[in-house]
C-alpha cells in the first residue's frame, strides 16, 4: 500500500463541516469555511430538485457492489505513487451560494497537500442549477477575489492546517509519527485498523468516511455525454447518526438543516477515480431531496514523475514571515479520540426508509 493514512481528526468535524462549510477540514478532501460569509440578500431561485432529476440520465443496474466499488477506488489511490486533481466545490443553503476551488496533490509515505480559495457567498439565481447536473463543467472564479483559504500539508511527519476567513485565522498540527505510536497501545486492533483509514486527509480518507459512515443501495451505471459512470447513493448509518450526531437511537430522528440526509457518489467507471460526491438535503414535506453540497474533481493526473527537490517543497509546510497566528498542537487530542472510538460497541442496525 502506497499511501496509507496513519492519523485520526475528529470525524464529527470532517463530517459536520464537510456539509455545512465551516472547514469541512479535509481529514478528507472536503469543503472549506464558507457559514461566517456576511449573508447576501436572498432572491428567489427555482427548486434545482426537479431539475437535477430530470437532467439525469437513464441509470441501469451494476453487477458491483458498493463496497467492491470503494474497494477498487482505495486499490487504485492506494498504489499510485503520485497524484493531484483540481477540486471545485459548491455549497447551496438557505437561497445562498458558496464556491471554493482548489488543487490537491498527494504521494508516497502520507505526503499530501491541499490548497484552497474560498469566495464570496451571494443570492442563488435560476442559471445556478446548472452547477448541480451532470455533466456540468464548474465554474471558472479566477476572475474573482478570494475572500478566504484553506491549506492542508503533510511531509509525512507532521500534518499542518491553516484555515483563513476574514479576519479569522487557524493554525493546527498533528505528529503522525506519535500518533501511529499510539495506536500499539489500543487494544481492539480491528476496530483502530478500520480508524487507521480515517486519517491524515486526502481521498483515501474521504472515501473511507462514506464507506464506514453510510449504508449504501444498489450501484447503478449511467452513461453520459463524457464518461461512463458508476453511481452510489447511501445514508448515514445508524452507529453514524448517534455517535457523530448525537442523535437518538431512532433512525427517522431529523438532522439538522446544515447536516445532508443523503450521498451520491459519481465514479469513472474506467478509471475508477470519484468524479463528484454530491450531498443532499431532504424535502421536509415532499418525498424528494435536493442537492446542497457538490465536490466536483477535475484533471486527475496519476503516478506522474517528481524529483526530489520538487517534492521537498511542495509537501513543506512554510510559515509566512509576519505569520503571528498561535499554532495549536492536536495531536493529544487525536490520540484520546483513537482510544475512545476503538472501545464503542457498534450499533445494531434496523430497518430503515428506502435510499432514494
Amino acid at each position: 500500500m502506497k499511501h496509507n493514512p496513519q492519523s485520526l481528526t475528529s470525524w464529527r468535524t470532517a463530517t459536520a463541516l464537510a456539509v455545512s462549510a465551516i472547514a469541512f477540514c479535509l481529514s478528507a478532501v472536503s469543503p472549506v469555511s464558507v457559514a461566517q460569509e456576511p449573508p447576501a440578500q436572498p432572491t428567489p431561485a427555482a427548486d434545482t430538485t426537479a431539475t437535477a432529476q430530470e437532467a439525469t440520465p437513464k441509470l441501469t443496474k451494476s453487477d458491483l457492489t458498493a463496497d467492491q466499488v470503494f474497494d477498487q477506488i482505495s486499490q487504485k489511490l492506494d498504489n499510485a505513487e503520485t497524484l493531484s486533481c483540481d477540486i471545485t466545490q459548491s455549497v447551496m443553503l438557505t437561497g445562498q451560494l458558496f464556491q471554493a476551488v482548489g488543487r490537491y496533490a498527494q504521494a508516497s509515505g502520507n505526503r499530501m497537500r491541499l490548497e484552497y480559495n474560498i469566495f464570496p457567498g451571494r443570492a442563488m439565481n435560476a442559471k445556478d442549477q446548472e452547477l448541480f447536473s451532470v455533466d456540468n463543467t464548474p465554474p471558472d472564479l479566477s476572475a474573482q477575489k478570494p475572500t478566504g483559504s484553506l491549506e492542508r500539508v503533510s511531509d509525512g511527519s507532521i500534518l499542518w492546517t491553516k484555515w483563513k476567513n476574514g479576519p479569522r485565522q487557524q493554525l493546527t498540527r498533528r505528529n503522525i509519527s506519535e500518533i501511529v505510536e499510539a495506536l500499539s497501545d489500543v487494544p481492539n486492533e480491528t476496530s483502530v485498523k478500520s480508524l487507521q483509514s480515517l486519517g491524515v486527509g486526502g481521498l483515501q480518507t474521504l472515501m473511507s468516511q462514506l464507506q464506514v459512515g453510510m449504508d449504501f443501495g444498489e450501484v447503478r451505471e449511467m452513461k453520459t455525454e463524457t464518461a461512463g459512470r458508476l453511481v452510489l447513493v447511501g445514508r448515514w448509518n445508524l452507529k453514524t447518526r448517534k455517535e457523530v450526531f448525537n442523535l437518538t437511537d431512532d433512525p427517522k430522528a431529523v438532522l439538522p438543516d446544515y447536516i445532508p440526509d443523503f450521498v451520491r457518489l459519481y465514479v469513472d467507471s474506467e478509471k475508477l477515480l470519484p468524479l463528484r460526491i454530491q450531498y443532499l438535503k431532504k424535502h421536509p414535506v415532499q418525498n424528494q431531496a435536493r442537492p446542497i453540497v457538490n465536490l466536483d474533481f477535475r484533471n486527475f493526473a496519476l503516478n506522474f514523475k517528481m524529483d526530489d527537490e520538487v517534492a521537498a517543497h511542495m509537501f513543506e509546510f512554510v510559515r509566512e514571515k509576519d505569520d503571528e497566528i498561535k499554532e495549536v498542537d492536536l495531536t493529544g487530542s487525536v490520540i484520546d479520540a483513537i482510544k475512545k472510538l476503538a472501545t464503542i460497541v457498534p450499533v445494531e442496525e434496523t430497518p430503515e426508509e428506502a435510499i432514494p
